[in-house]
């Protein structure tokens, strides 16, 4: 079985309450515009600095509800503070113009902004391909399964950059390395990426000892210019600190916004959230738990989770206490509780047709719905696993 061959195989759609939204009100007198962005090859955090950029306005503030994927074609609501609206009308017209592959469409004026987990879920439509019929049976045999049990709430992949390494650089920062963190940050790359961003990382590497120390002015302005050439501006803010301030890995990592920031430290507790509720299901005691708290400073649970978590950590070099961020406090993670299962809603399964991308396969369409801050990918994984 594959799927998210394109764009178009994999479609997401947030759902969404206006009317309750407009009910929110931050009593800050700002005003906020909403639009419905239509995306495809962007992360969600790519989408927003374009929008950023466009409008001519601070990525702080426009704001989303949540992450969508890169390979697909999604729609989500987001929010851009601005009091003129004549202006912010006009601009949406440039950037529809100036875009192929992204487009806003105008929801209205609101007293606040976007949030994380405003929306009240998301809408999945997957063509799958290349299933023989084997897998074909199975997956109208896992329905009922997936009826009664529901769905491990795994974090997905995504969860965790487009180079897999986020909660990477969760650890470092946790374990106090910012110089491991920084070069994270700065060389990485997915599986296959395009020759520019190839070079500024291969080059970075390269000259790593020399661009953290005094001179060098060669090799950062060489790094800078790279990396300016894949419109990676965060980037280069932290390059251009790092020239200024040469010992001041802590400022430099600050150039960075705080979602950005605050996006590494949860991906870590993402990871750890992962490890556990994979520890629980192999020794199948999940199942006595509805919710398992994401790991933070002040953890105090039961001792079967609370020492599983502990162990974990401990591989990491890592403990409870490292979780305050005492050089970082305002990234300090609150507590929070994350259902073990999800029970995804309008689950449908269609009819096999001919795949014509596979010669002698089938394809098939299937649609759901689930709550906010879960992923597909399980639902898809546990149907034909």
């Amino acid at each position: 079985m594959k799927w998210k061959i394109s764009p178009a195989d994999f479609r997401v759609t947030e759902c969404y309450d206006l009317e309750k939204l407009g009910e929110k009100d931050e009593g800050k007198g700002e005003q906020y515009h909403y639009f419905l962005l239509t995306k495809q090859d962007y992360t969600t955090t790519k989408a927003i600095q374009k929008i950023a950029s466009f409008f001519r306005t601070s990525i702080k503030a426009v704001h989303s509800a949540g992450n969508k994927d890169r390979t697909a074609i999604t729609k989500q609501i987001v929010s851009i503070r601005e009091r003129n609206q004549k202006k912010i009308l006009e601009k949406m017209e440039e950037f529809n113009k100036a875009f192929s592959d992204m487009s806003l469409e105008y929801l209205g004026v609101f007293t606040s902004r976007i949030n994380l987990g405003d929306n009240e879920g998301n809408a999945f439509e997957l063509t799958l391909r290349d299933i023989d019929e084997e897998e074909f049976v199975r997956a109208q045999e896992n329905l009922k399964t997936i009826s009664e049990w529901g769905v491990l709430n795994y974090f997905d992949s995504q969860r965790y950059g487009y180079a897999g390494n986020t909660h990477i650089i969760g650890k470092y920062l946790l374990q106090g390395n910012m110089e491991k963190a920084l070069f994270e940050i700065l060389t990485a790359t997915p599986p296959h990426p395009n020759p520019k961003l190839k070079e500024s990382s291969e080059y970075i590497a390269q000259h790593w000892k020399t661009i953290l120390e005094k001179g060098g002015e060669e090799e950062k302005r060489k790094a800078k210019e790279l990396l300016g050439e894949c419109g990676k501006r965060d980037e280069v803010a932290i390059l251009a600190h790092l020239e200024k301030n040469p010992p001041d890995l802590y400022g430099a990592f600050r150039n960075l916004p705080k979602k950005i920031r605050t996006l590494y430290l949860h991906a870590y507790q993402s990871s750890i959230f992962d490890a556990l509720l994979k520890k629980l299901s192999q020794e199948h005691n999940v199942q006595n738990y509805k919710t398992l708290p994401l790991v933070h400073a002040y953890l105090n649970t039961d001792k079967e989770v609370q020492d599983i978590i502990e162990n974990l950590l401990e591989k990491d070099e890592l403990a409870l206490h490292k979780f305050a961020l005492s050089a970082m406090p305002e990234l300090q993670a609150d507590s929070v509780q994350r259902e073990t299962r999800i029970f995804p809603k309008n689950l449908v399964l269609g009819e096999k047709e001919e795949d014509e991308e596979h010669t002698g396969k089938y394809k098939v369409k299937l649609s759901f719905e689930l709550p906010p801050g879960s992923y597909a990918t399980q639902v898809v994984r546990q149907l034909f696993g």
